[in-house]
C-alpha cells in the first residue's frame, strides 16, 4: 500500500501489519490454524472498528480428519 491509500482507507501510519497481511489482501489465506484465525481475527476487528460482530466460530476438524 503507498502512504496515500493509508489516508484513503483511513490507518494510522506507520501501521504494523501481521505476517499473513501479503496473503490476507490477496485472498489466498487458505486453511489456517485456530491460533492464526484469530490473529487475524483481531487484526481485522482492530482496523476495521468492528467491536461485536464477530464471525462464528468454525468447528474444529477432529483427529481422523487430519
Amino acid at each position: 500500500m503507498t502512504f496515500e491509500r493509508f489516508a484513503v482507507v483511513r490507518v494510522p501510519f506507520p501501521f504494523t501489519l501481521f505476517t499473513l497481511d501479503h496473503r490476507l489482501l490477496r485472498g489466498r489465506l487458505g486453511r489456517l490454524s485456530v491460533a492464526d484465525e484469530a490473529r487475524v481475527r483481531q487484526a481485522l476487528v482492530k482496523l476495521l472498528g468492528l467491536e461485536g460482530q464477530e464471525r462464528p466460530r468454525r468447528k474444529p476438524r477432529s483427529a481422523a480428519a487430519r
